[in-house]
């Protein structure tokens, strides 16, 4: 029943503080939220009655409904401008939903986070040493994450803050047709009577959800510093990219590893044992007569069990130390 749920909800909220708001959308009444619990200053809330609004028509309601089972919908980034929104109002989300589908599969409801943005723009920044400038963007070009606050999001308020703009290099990687750049390094004066930097940026796609929007992610150090100290730049540049794609790359290291291990232990085995098919050899003994009447056949197991390799286990004899 409803109580089940919203309680489920509350608890997942009380676990997971980078989520603004938890809802389960249905798929009559326009979209209304039957069962809403958001965060604010007070804590968590249950939303009820009249508070309960249709949210049918924006898209991570109808878009997340034309998926199937077991697919995911993420938004793109804005400011939160929904009413009541309570602790999300005003700031920067993430909408992610997935659809809810009854045993004959038909969509019956949807179910949406609103996921705290600055939350995880704060993790990507914590490690960046002292002079280094860290920018995120839409896949239009429009900062979510710069180093002067006015320009992220400026979108939001009707102003046009861009990285093709600032670092015009960039433009190949906004522009969409089979020259789209996927990386870039490039140097520039990204504003007036500002000094040159030297920033290095990577497009960084969704590839496993429906999603509305890319990010493109960026590191930037003046020029003068990069000069004295080119190798720092890189280096964070490759723990950005780790932290983006860890699980890929930790599977891939461990499948060669596996493979070289394997390559190595059968190299190893050949060379004291000799080939795998060394003792796939047949002889037909059958022709030699029974054992004790064959001085033949006892020759033949003879030469057989000198062939025997040392035996690489020693077996317990029973005797306990």
């Amino acid at each position: 029943n409803e109580c089940n749920v919203a309680l489920l909800l509350e608890r997942i909220l009380a676990t997971h503080h980078e989520y603004f708001q938890l809802r389960l959308i249905d798929v009559t009444d326009h979209g209304l939220e039957p069962i809403r619990v958001d965060r604010d200053e007070r804590g968590l809330v249950r939303v009820s009655g009249d508070d309960l609004q249709e949210k049918g028509h924006y898209p991570y309601v109808f878009e997340t409904l034309r998926l199937p089972a077991g697919e995911v919908y993420v938004s793109r980034p804005a400011i939160n401008h929904e009413v009541g929104a309570h602790a999300g109002l005003g700031k920067p989300s993430l909408q992610v939903a997935a659809p809810v589908h009854d045993e004959s599969g038909l969509a019956r409801g949807v179910v949406v986070i609103n996921l705290d943005l600055n939350g995880l723009f704060a993790q990507l920044a914590a490690d960046l040493p002292a002079g280094l400038q860290l920018y995120l963007t839409n896949g239009a070009g429009d900062f979510l994450i710069h180093p002067d606050p006015q320009q992220a999001f400026a979108f939001d308020r009707g102003q046009v803050a861009r990285l093709q703009d600032a670092f015009p290099a960039a433009a190949s990687m906004v522009e969409a047709g089979p020259g789209r750049r996927n990386e870039l390094v490039t140097t520039a004066a990204p504003g007036v009577a500002q000094e040159a930097v030297v920033a290095a940026f990577m497009r960084q796609p969704l590839s496993e959800l429906q999603r509305e929007d890319e990010f493109i992610l960026g590191l930037a150090q003046p020029l003068a510093v990069v000069l004295k100290a080119s190798e720092q730049l890189g280096a964070v540049s490759v723990r950005i990219v780790i932290g983006f794609s860890a699980l890929a790359i930790l599977v891939a290291v461990v499948g060669l590893v596996s493979y070289g291990v394997g390559k190595v232990i059968n190299a190893h085995m050949n060379k004291e044992d000799g080939p795998d098919n060394k003792w796939t050899k047949t002889a037909d003994v059958r022709q030699l007569g029974n054992f004790p009447d064959s001085p033949a056949l006892q020759q033949k197991v003879a030469e057989l069990t000198q062939n025997f390799p040392t035996p690489r286990v020693q077996l317990d004899d029973g005797n306990q130390d």
